[in-house]
């Protein structure tokens, strides 16, 4: 009974409350309906009200407004993120009140962003300001880093740089809105204007305070700004004025030295001078002004007094000049007592270099170290394309004289675990071995022949020109850092490891490493970089080329050491032969940088600026042919080119005047101005043109742009060595497309040549894109007017490529019967060679061919000339006098035909040298035989003009349709074919027929089965013995061969006739 008023309390609590939320559910009610009651009476009825609260709203809003994350590098400030969501907070936030918006707002800035804002109001909190001013300190806090001066400053700096015009439309549209320009009014273009002028480090406080008063001002005008600026003045006039007391205190002295000492006279006032100075190393020493002073000098003749001017340094230093010195006996003598025979000027920064590498070298001694290191943080991984499939490629044969040295190289790769041996693969790529200018060989994989096309590329992008100077920008000192087999630093994953693999002469191998030679290796290797020098000050990298730069030698040093604890951090090691330390400027992407700033690679147009007149028409050809290419960006180049124009006329002789030379050297001028240059940016196409021609070969790298004009960005040309102007014209041509990748390496990243300077392209995507002569004016005039220049040294080859020629040449001439100097002298002798060789060196061959030219033709890209013979392959072209003798020394021995043909394929060549081995081999008695098979002699009678007979061969006789058809050879050189009417058929009437032709009896014959000829008749005519014959010529008999006949088909409307070997055949 006690628990009965306990239950009872409780159930009267639970009624209470429910009464509370019914009335509060009524009040809901009442609230709706008075909001529906409100609603306009054109709504329609059917429309469904949709009633959120505030709770619902700010969840729904929180949804939809990304977060602020504050970036000014990449222009993500809140002025840019507001305007996104401006038209959210005006238009759906009007269910929430200000501090509802407020509280949304701070709700979606990161952490970082709270944490500023915060500290930028304390100790009020942002629910307590309104929303205005909430707005307001955002934009200031997180606007952007430049100031508004700085931002209209280069606003006005806006240049087109070849873009598509819609894109250059927003780039413009950007910038002024970036820079405020629809709020500037004339007085504040005036005050921008004012500051812009003040130039130099002498106004650099007067730079920072009125660049401070235009922004904090935001109605400013001329005249406030030179109020500021004459304040400023007065300012920095009475600061002097409290630091030094009286002027003579700026000489150095040291503190309280010789304070109670009496002076000689009263103190002199420091007074202006006009005087400069330099130091030992060059530098300016700034004299702040001079005084007049007496001195008294202790000397070996006793106590020495004088008078003269002292020059004070705001360094710490004051100069004497020499009126002092010669007032001292003692310093005048030991200075009198050297002559100086050559000035040194003492570099500060270089001698610090030393000191600096050396500090590098014993604080990060593992980056220094021999070998190849490894990176610490990441792996690369190789992606295939969803479709790709493996691809197992055969090992190519390597030459024997470096079979040894590739050995070494495998057992060393092994050594520092860059190969690993495999014994089973689904993938396989072929090596080549090249040889590199210091003579040690390197192993490259040609990953060309399947797994580039199989790998999707890796898209990380490469810094453009622009991104790299802007963090260079402000340095005075440089240093260039060269990794050691950069590449091969970076470990690959497990699983594109077998990706990897090559084929060797030992076997397959698979690379631990990232080799050089795949596609996505420059991709992962940048990001790599990238995250490596990520927050570094003063440092840039494209690739394995990484710069570092600084104001000063502080500056610098503390950036070098940072770059350098990373690059220890990350595993990588550097090449210190090839690093540059401390230099005042490098070249960098086709530019100069120095503490100037960026300047134009002279370089680029250095052949343009030594091209030498040409001597001839077809030079002035070339070169009008170069104007005619790049006059779309010269107006003036008609009125330029005229005096060269009237050489071309028809039956004007070549004369090259002063205005020709006028005109060249203005239009040189032209050509090789800034103008016609543009920067390298790796984001546009990229052309490559390479030329060759008779004496050298000329390549320019160019940018395409969206409209298909061309633009140079560097031009390079060089002469052909002795031995390269006997290759033919492919060689040169692919020389000249090695040459120009080689030379544009930066702006791109066995003995046979075309196979070595292939391996270097493979290295490249491109593609090669057919030119004619005539459209292809840039590099041909490049490559026939050069100037002399020196050859460059090879970088990567199998072996020299003069040596390489001249050696096998060499070994070639030497298994010869003859001389190189025979060949060459008969080779100039011989009409047909003669025209070859010069088709060979000059590329030109005639469309229309002779027969024995057109035989050469077909094979010309296998041409090649040296020490003026022609040579086919590795095969030298020996010319039609020489045949015969060449022809017995392979015959020497008699080793048969096929043992003929193979060792001419060795060493000689001539275009019917497998029918002259064979007709030599037939003649010679010796080979028949010793022969497997003996040649089968035809049935015909030995040549005996003694009894006036020639040489027939047998007749063919065919009788179809009434008509007797035959052929027969005499001598080798006629052959003769009749049809004529049989009437009738008849073994008789064919024997007339054929002795009213040739009036000679007993004509050995072969018929197709006819009837008429095996008659009776001609059967016992063949058998009566004729005294006419020769006594050698057998008596002939008819027999049956197995061999199917010869059927004759006639077609009456070409008169002419076929065979039809379907029925046998006899032989009479």
């Amino acid at each position: 009974m006690d628990t009965l008023p306990a239950l009872l309390e409780a159930m009267q609590q639970q009624l209470d409350i429910q009464a509370r939320r019914m009335d509060e559910q009524g009040t809901v009610l009442a609230k709706l309906m008075e909001k529906m009651s409100a609603t306009p009476p054109s709504l329609n009825a059917g429309t469904p009200i949709v009633v959120m609260d505030k709770h619902a709203i700010f969840d729904s809003l929180h949804r939809r407004i990304e977060k602020f994350v504050y970036d000014p590098d990449r222009g993500r400030t809140f002025d840019i993120w507001l305007k996104r969501y401006q038209d959210l907070f005006d238009n759906e936030c009007n269910d929430l009140d200000e501090k509802d918006k407020t509280r949304l707002l701070v709700s979606r800035l990161d952490e970082n962003c709270h944490q500023m804002l915060t500290g930028a109001i304390s100790p009020k909190q942002p629910s307590d300001l309104p929303w205005k001013e909430v707005i307001e300190v955002l934009e200031r806090q997180f606007g952007s880093a430049k100031t508004l001066f700085r931002r209209r400053f280069e606003c006005f700096k806006t240049r087109y740089e070849g873009q598509d015009f819609t894109n250059y439309e927003m780039l413009v549209k950007t910038k002024c809105t970036d820079a405020k320009l629809d709020t500037i009014d004339f007085d504040g273009l005036q005050c921008l204007f004012y500051v812009a002028g003040f130039q130099g480090s002498d106004f650099a406080e007067y730079h920072t305070r009125l660049l401070r008063k235009l922004d904090q001002t935001e109605k400013i005008t001329l005249k406030d700004l030179t109020a500021e600026c004459q304040l400023i003045k007065s300012y920095k006039e009475d600061s002097r004025m409290l630091e030094g007391g009286l002027s003579i205190n700026a000489v150095h002295h040291k503190k309280n030295f010789n304070r109670n000492k009496k002076k000689f006279r009263q103190q002199q006032k420091k007074k202006k001078t006009d005087v400069t100075g330099f130091a030992a190393n060059g530098t300016p020493l700034k004299i702040r002004g001079c005084f007049n002073a007496e001195f008294a000098v202790n000397s070996s003749g006793g106590r020495c007094f004088g008078r003269g001017t002292c020059f004070v340094t705001e360094d710490d230093c004051n100069v004497l000049g020499m009126p002092w010195i010669r007032q001292l006996p003692d310093l005048y003598k030991a200075i009198r007592k050297y002559q100086i025979h050559r000035t040194i000027l003492v570099d500060h920064v270089a001698t610090l270099q030393d000191t600096i590498v050396n500090k590098l070298k014993t604080k990060f001694a593992n980056v220094f170290k021999p070998g190849l290191g490894r990176c610490m943080t990441t792996k690369a991984t190789l992606m295939l394309r969803p479709d790709a499939r493996p691809v197992f490629r055969r090992k190519r044969p390597v030459p024997y004289a470096n079979v040894v040295a590739l050995d070494n190289e495998i057992d060393r790769l092994l050594a520092e675990d860059v190969l690993s041996p495999v014994t089973y693969s689904k993938w396989a790529a072929p090596i080549v071995v090249v040889k590199k200018s210091n003579g040690t060989l390197r192993l490259c994989a040609d990953f060309s022949t399947g797994l580039n096309d199989a790998l999707m590329l890796h898209q990380h992008p490469l810094p453009t020109s622009d991104d790299v100077f802007t963090k260079l920008n402000g340095g005075t000192i440089f240093t260039q850092l060269d990794f050691a087999d950069a590449y091969l630093q970076v470990e690959v994953d497990e699983n594109s490891k077998e990706l990897l693999t090559i084929n060797t002469h030992r076997g397959l191998f698979r690379y631990n490493r990232l080799p050089f030679g795949v596609k996505s290796a420059p991709g992962i290797f940048q990001q790599i970089i990238d995250s490596m020098i990520a927050g570094l000050n003063g440092c840039a990298a494209y690739l394995d080329d990484v710069i570092v730069t600084g104001r000063n030698i502080e500056e610098h040093s503390a950036n070098l050491e940072a770059l350098f604890e990373r690059i220890q951090e990350y595993g990588f090691r550097v090449r210190i032969e090839k690093c540059s330390f401390l230099i005042p400027q490098i070249r960098y992407l086709g530019s100069i940088i120095d503490a100037k700033g960026r300047h134009p690679d002279p370089a680029k147009i250095e052949v343009i600026k030594k091209m030498p007149p040409p001597k001839d028409i077809g030079q002035v050809r070339s070169f009008l042919g170069l104007l005619n290419y790049y006059g779309a960006f010269v107006e003036e180049m008609r009125q330029l080119r005229a005096p060269l124009d009237k050489l071309l006329k028809k039956d004007t002789p070549f004369n090259w005047s002063a205005d020709c030379q006028q005109a060249f050297d203005r239009a040189k001028e032209v050509l090789s101005s800034d103008l016609l240059l543009t920067h390298f940016d790796p984001s546009k196409e990229i052309v490559v043109a390479a030329d060759a021609s008779e004496n050298g070969i000329g390549a320019v790298i160019s940018h395409r742009f969206s409209d298909g004009t061309e633009k140079p960005i560097y031009h390079a040309c060089r002469v052909l060595t002795a031995a390269e102007k006997n290759y033919g014209q492919v060689e040169k041509e692919g020389l000249a497309l090695v040459y120009a990748v080689r030379k544009f390496h930066r702006y791109l990243y066995g003995p046979n040549r075309l196979q070595r300077w292939s391996l270097i392209l493979l290295n490249y995507n491109f593609t090669i894109e057919y030119r004619p002569k005539s459209n292809f004016e840039q590099a041909d005039a490049l490559s026939r007017l050069i100037a002399e220049q020196s050859t460059p040294q090879e970088d990567v080859v199998i072996a020299e490529i003069n040596a390489d020629a001249v050696n096998l040449f060499t070994n070639t001439s030497a298994k010869l019967p003859l001389t190189a100097d025979d060949v060459a002298k008969e080779t100039q002798k011989d009409p047909l060679l003669k025209e070859v060789l010069h088709c060979v060196q000059t590329g030109e061959w005639p469309k229309k061919s002779k027969d024995r030219l057109l035989r050469f033709n077909s094979i010309r890209s296998s041409l090649t000339t040296q020490g003026g013979c022609l040579v086919f392959g590795d095969r030298i072209v020996i010319p039609d006098k020489l045949q015969e003798l060449v022809l017995q020394d392979l015959h020497d021995g008699h080793p048969g035909m096929a043992r003929m043909k193979m060792l001419a394929r060795d060493y000689c060549y001539w275009t019917s040298i497998d029918k002259d081995i064979e007709d030599k081999v037939k003649s010679c008695k010796r080979c028949q035989e010793c022969a497997k098979s003996p040649i089968k002699n035809t049935l015909f009678w030995t040549r005996d003009y003694r009894n006036g007979y020639p040489r027939w061969s047998p007749g063919h006789v065919r009788v179809r349709r009434g008509q007797c058809l035959y052929d027969v050879e005499v001598d080798d050189q006629l052959w003769r074919r009749h049809a004529n009417q049989l009437r009738p058929r008849t073994c008789h009437a064919a024997d007339t027929k054929l002795m009213d032709e040739f009036d000679f009896p007993l004509l050995p014959c072969v018929n197709d089965n006819s009837p008429t000829p095996s008659s009776s008749t001609l059967h016992h005519k063949d058998q009566a013995p004729t005294t006419s014959l020769p006594a050698s010529m057998p008596t002939r008999r008819p027999s049956r061969t197995q061999r199917p006949p010869t059927r004759l088909q006639v077609d009456p409307r070409r008169k002419t006739y076929t065979t039809d070997d379907s029925l046998g055949r006899e032989v009479l």
